[in-house]
């Protein structure tokens, strides 16, 4: 029995050499097929193993996703499954585990593991943390040379897309010429830092650098002939989508974002070089993953100011998926780093859990609970209105916040904008509230 990729990007993902490599685009692109066909290369091995990892367990459970389709291909090579942890055991001995990695504290679970292989599927949906730290786990003493990789569908607003920008053009689109080449990296500082080749970043960084190489490769639906003639009626079902979802998942593209919501990308203003003036007042507004447990959902964590010029300023961005502890925490600390005035919470849903998970951690902080009594759209309007009139500075570019800014429409929005919900409160309370008997509305309210 032959099993063989699909001549073109899969061929080409499949064959590489590098440490780790991206295969990205649009959907339908035959990436999940290709990524369970790269264990297959070493199933002979009895001490192999490989990971499949998923955010969470219904994504690798859904209809046709990882375990459905690895269903149609492992048994082909008398491999036999085992439903808790949805593991493949080869006749040789070698494993193939597919796992989730829900929340970030989860790779703790993988202390001290050795995986030859570690497969992401859709690696936009990781952190950055959660991937650099299985990068450790990414150890081997069964001959097979340790590597990563990975398949995902643009997103702009995730730190893949900065990753991989060498490979992407300024149009959003990968850059052909670029697909499969390989580079290297080093981790200095927490930054990265990249280079043609490794003895160019040993040369630079020293003798204890460790470069891992890196390439992106570009797939398309068009790239998988043998979908297209299953089912001809896919194609036409992601037409039908959005125009972002379309510029996305059926055109590849890296970049585009949908405007039209009540705030347009050109009226968001950045520092740059220009110097910060002082802040009079400071925020933090959080917007909570209303739960009691760890979430998947995002919490959204803004620092805001007003400076003694009057205007608006959005200082940070800290929001993530965190747990209630680890919100409470993370806001606490920017609280004290920025040595704010107040936070200010949303309790609509929480009921006190924002305020009980805060004085928790912090029984003398200064802290306002806020009950939303109108729609967000109308919450909104005063904050678009102040960057309609370029009152309000960003002083650097937070790409996630801005998106969700700019592409925010209330009729057709899909899910809880919660970046943008905490940083209309924070202004709302730089904007309505009284600070020492003095109004500390911003210029132009």
């Amino acid at each position: 029995m032959e099993i063989r990729p699909q001549p073109g990007p899969q061929e080409q993902f499949l064959s590489s050499v590098a440490d780790i490599v991206v295969y990205g685009g649009s959907a339908g692109g035959g990436k999940t097929y290709a990524l369970l066909m790269e264990p297959l290369r070493n199933t002979d091995n009895p001490e192999f193993g490989a990971v499949f990892f998923r955010r969470d367990t219904t994504q690798i459970t859904n209809e046709g996703g990882l375990w459905d389709t690895s269903q149609n291909l492992y048994p082909l090579l008398g491999a036999i499954s085992i439903q808790q942890p949805y593991r493949w055991t080869f006749p040789a001995g070698a494993t193939v585990t597919m796992t989730h990695l829900q929340h970030e504290k989860d790779v703790r679970d993988w202390q001290g593991a050795q995986v030859p292989l570690i497969l992401f599927d859709e690696l936009t949906h990781f952190t950055r943390k959660q991937f650099f730290y299985m990068l450790s786990r990414n150890r081997s003493t069964c001959g097979v040379r340790p590597y990563i990789r990975a398949t995902c569908n643009p997103d702009p607003d995730s730190w893949v897309a900065e990753f991989i920008a060498w490979w992407i053009g300024e149009d959003g689109y990968p850059i052909p010429e670029r697909s499969g080449v390989v580079r290297w990296f080093v981790v200095i500082n927490d930054v990265i830092r990249w280079s043609d080749t490794a003895d160019a970043l040993v040369e630079l960084y020293g003798s204890e650098a460790e470069p891992k190489s890196v390439t992106f490769i570009a797939s398309s639906i068009y790239d998988n002939k043998i979908l297209l003639e299953a089912d001809p009626g896919y194609l036409a079902n992601l037409k039908a989508q959005s125009l972002e979802e379309q510029m996305r998942l059926l055109h590849g593209n890296w970049n585009f974002r949908a405007e039209g919501g009540l705030i347009k990308r050109d009226q968001i203003l950045h520092l740059g070089d220009a110097t910060m003036p002082r802040m009079v007042r400071i925020v933090v507004a959080i917007d909570p993953a209303v739960t009691a447990t760890a979430t998947s959902d995002e919490c959204g964590i803004v620092v805001v100011g007003k400076g003694d010029d009057g205007r608006g300023y959005v200082l940070d961005d800290v929001s993530g998926v965190l747990t209630p502890d680890q919100w409470a925490r993370r806001a606490l600390n920017v609280y004290d780093h920025y040595q704010a005035d107040i936070i200010v919470g949303e309790v609509n849903n929480g009921g006190d859990l924002v305020e009980r998970n805060i004085r928790i951690v912090d029984s003398s902080v200064n802290f306002k609970a806020v009950r939303a009594s109108r729609g967000k759209a109308i919450r909104l309007e005063p904050v678009a209105a102040l960057y309609e009139r370029h009152q309000i500075t960003h002083v650097k570019h937070f790409d996630k916040l801005e998106g969700q800014l700019c592409s925010y429409n209330p009729e057709t929005f899909d899910k809880s904008p919660d970046r943008m919900d905490a940083l209309v409160w924070g202004f709302s309370e730089l904007m309505l509230s009284n600070s020492g008997g003095k109004q500390t509305k911003l210029k132009g309210i």
